[in-house]
């Protein structure tokens, strides 16, 4: 099999029978980042996310990118599980570093790291790092109803975390790609992977669903929103963010800023009223979003490109591990 995220058809194959006990409101689906368990006064929503594709900053990366998922719910983070697993070639300093990192991410968000499981082991090649977390929303739950004609949004800029990486990883090639400021800026990306901020808004202001733009990047991420939905998409291709920095270094290393991995980007399907009430609050937190498409009545997801209309298949492995090769 492929490097990267297990093919959505396989997946939705091992998960179609999975039996569920009456606590469970939502449980595996494609498409979505949570599960929702009922248990009284509150909902527990739980996630879990690895990061695999990274060996620098990976102990904020492991916070972010899970809790992400959990605010794509509007879910208040509270604690949090980490497996962290490392080669034999790692560092006492190596791994203090790693988890100072997570601590401060997960401080910034007043977010508990209640324990896990850290070993050394010749199973991996670089640190991976696995993190559940817990979170709490009000109940009861309902899921709102997708209407053709709502807007398909993006918040940030594609193929932050992405960037972030690639900078780290690929220092030396990077800076030959990028002016020294475009450099700085780039490595920074790694402090804009956190969708806490927007995912609360967008809610608070009746977003109908919420996908955090991960691994697929933005074209892997709209065909899950359409599956997770039932609902036809169509991305406008001239109306995706993306900064110089980004797209630079995609052109250097021959890869689709849109399929890279972008934590950090919030998409969501909201109607035209709600998103122009939430404009003014989002502009307040100095997040850009951005209209880059509509839900359909047709069945699919497509790509509106250079006047064309191109149907979009299920994602496939990343592009960040074309770049990494």
């Amino acid at each position: 099999m492929q490097i990267g995220k297990v093919a959505n058809s396989l997946l939705e194959e091992l998960i179609s029978d999975i039996e569920k006990r009456p606590e469970v409101l939502i449980g595996s689906k494609i498409g979505r980042d949570t599960s929702i368990l009922d248990l009284g006064d509150d909902l527990l929503v739980v996630s879990t996310d690895p990061i695999t594709g990274a060996s620098k900053n990976i102990g904020s990366l492991a916070i972010n990118v899970a809790v992400n998922d959990l605010t794509t719910e509007g879910a208040e983070p509270v604690a949090a599980l980490l497996t962290v697993l490392l080669p034999s070639k790692t560092s006492e300093e190596d791994l203090k570093k790693l988890m100072a990192d997570a601590k401060e991410a997960a401080r910034k968000i007043n977010l508990t790291i209640i324990g896990g499981h850290t070993e050394i082991t010749d199973a991996v090649k670089r640190p991976v790092v696995s993190t559940t977390v817990l979170g709490k929303i009000s109940g009861p739950y309902e899921e709102k109803k997708i209407e053709v004609n709502d807007l398909l949004i993006v918040t940030k800029s594609l193929g932050l975390e992405g960037t972030a990486i690639l900078a780290a990883e690929r220092e030396d090639q990077v800076r030959k790609i990028l002016t020294a400021d475009e450099y700085k800026e780039a490595l920074a990306y790694k402090d804009l992977t956190s969708v806490v901020k927007e995912g609360k808004i967008l809610k608070s202001f009746g977003a109908k669903y919420m996908h955090d733009v991960t691994e697929g990047g933005l074209l892997g991420a709209a065909w899950e929103a359409a599956k997770a939905n039932e609902a036809g998409l169509v991305v406008f291709d001239d109306s995706l963010p993306v900064t110089k920095a980004t797209e630079k270094i995609a052109n250097a290393f021959d890869i689709d800023y849109r399929k890279l991995i972008s934590s950090g980007s919030m998409l969501a399907i909201i109607s035209q009223k709600d998103f122009i009430k939430a404009l003014e609050e989002l502009a307040d937190e100095n997040i850009k979003a951005t209209i880059i498409g509509r839900v359909t009545d047709y069945e699919g997801v497509f790509l509106r490109e250079n006047g064309k209309m191109i149907p979009l298949g299920q994602p496939k492995a990343d592009d960040l591990y074309k770049a990494l090769k």
